[in-house]
């Protein structure tokens, strides 16, 4: 890669950028390469909360791209209570979702859309993030701690992560 990638925020009119995002979360591992998003979201339908009406108050999604292609996109948004995400902690703390394509990972395109998402959470006063994550998924686990995320539940197949900001 001759030049850096550029980090910019999502456009209103890429909504399927943020879902393609979404199915790349799911499928981290990309075992399973004919799965689609509503293949996905007919098996687990609270998937949609991470994309469905995206744009509202307390939603922001970061693009990384180079020479106009998308290496990843990270995001976060808020719920409320009985209505939150896998990794809902509660209604002040937005949850964070982070993807990067499979040939762009190991660059530091994830950290740098971490780096991104953390600083504009603490910007905008929210007290902490948190996110969900695949207890096999140790990459990851390793990224979020790198960024200050410790573990607060751990059930089943997923690890619920936060880190609090602004202290």
């Amino acid at each position: 890669m001759e030049s850096p990638p550029i980090f910019r925020s999502l456009r209103a009119d890429e909504t399927d950028l943020l879902r393609e995002a979404l199915l790349r979360t799911v499928r981290w591992r990309e075992l399973e390469p004919t799965v689609t998003l509503e293949d996905l979201l007919r098996f687990e339908p609270k998937l949609g909360r991470y994309v469905d009406g995206f744009g509202r108050a307390g939603d922001l999604a970061l693009v990384a791209e180079w020479r106009g292609s998308v290496m990843g996109i990270g995001w976060y948004r808020l719920y409320a209570e009985g209505v939150g995400g896998l990794g809902f902690v509660d209604e002040r703390t937005p949850e964070l979702g982070l993807a990067v394509w499979p040939e762009h990972r190991g660059k530091g395109i994830g950290t740098s859309l971490l780096d991104g998402l953390i600083e504009n959470a603490t910007k905008d006063g929210y007290p902490a993030l948190s996110l969900c994550v695949s207890d096999v998924n140790l990459v990851a686990q390793k990224l979020y701690r790198s960024r200050g995320f410790s573990e607060v539940v751990h059930e089943s197949a997923k690890i619920v992560m936060i880190r609090r900001l602004g202290d």
